[in-house]
C-alpha cells in the first residue's frame, strides 16, 4: 500500500475451521494513491469457512489505484473516492464450495 494525500484503509478478516477437510484463503489487496486532492480508498475482505471433510476455497483480489498529480497552472479540483468490499461465508458438510 502506497498512499499520499487522502485516506487509505485496508482490512482483512479470516476465520477457518476444518475437521479432516480443506480450507484455502487467498486475499490480495492493494491501494496505490499518488498525490493531490483528497483521495480516499478503502478495501475490506471478510472470509469465514467451516468444513467437515469438505473443501472451501476463496480467492479475492482487490486493487484500487488513484492518481492525480498536478502542478496546477489553472483550475484543478478533483476528489476521488473508491471502496471495495467482499464478504464470503461458506459452510460445507462433505461438499465443495468455491468462490
Amino acid at each position: 500500500m502506497l498512499s499520499a494525500s487522502g485516506n487509505a484503509k485496508q482490512k482483512c478478516k479470516f476465520k477457518q475451521a476444518s475437521k479432516k477437510g480443506n480450507n484455502h484463503v487467498e486475499v490480495h489487496q492493494r491501494i496505490t494513491q499518488e498525490g493531490g486532492s483528497p483521495q480516499t480508498a478503502e478495501e475490506e475482505a471478510t472470509v469465514e469457512q467451516t468444513s467437515e471433510t469438505g473443501t472451501n476455497t476463496v480467492r479475492i483480489i482487490q486493487t484500487i489505484q488513484q492518481t492525480l498529480k498536478t502542478n496546477q497552472t489553472g483550475d484543478v479540483s478533483q476528489k476521488q473516492n473508491a471502496r471495495e468490499f467482499a464478504k464470503v461465508n461458506q459452510t460445507s458438510m462433505t461438499g465443495n464450495k468455491l468462490i
